[in-house]
């Protein structure tokens, strides 16, 4: 299955799920039902990164960004884990957790590293 059609089925998929409906409904249609259909679930936070993750993949394939990067020797500072994906974009380096645990202290979503916060990760290496 290629890329867009994946996505094309999550959204279907994730459309009907947060409708509690076992009932489908055409791709671009659920596509523009997912905002008030997480709103109404109370799933938002969630619903935004897997929004977020469709956004990124579309521009990774696409060629206006580059891949993002493991980084296997990084821990969390949030979770502890070795969860921790970055880019190193010239404009604005950053790296997130992608552990759906992981919550930071200042905002409850899993941690997100820019600026000097990026920084501190290096500090954090594991062996």
């Amino acid at each position: 299955m290629s890329w867009s059609q994946r996505i094309k089925r999550e959204a279907v998929l994730l459309d009907a799920q947060l409708r509690d409906s076992r009932h489908t409904q055409p791709w671009d249609r659920a596509l523009k039902a997912i905002p008030p259909g997480a709103e109404n679930a109370g799933r938002e936070p969630e619903v935004r990164r897997i929004v977020a993750r469709w956004h990124g993949t579309v521009l990774t394939v696409l060629g206006l960004r580059g891949p993002s990067v493991h980084f296997r020797h990084a821990l969390c500072l949030a979770c502890g884990q070795r969860t921790v994906y970055g880019r190193a974009d010239d404009d604005r380096p950053r790296a997130w957790c992608v552990n759906d645990g992981c919550e930071d202290g200042d905002t409850g979503e899993p941690a997100r590293y820019e600026g000097r916060r990026l920084y501190l990760l290096t500090a954090n290496r594991t062996a």
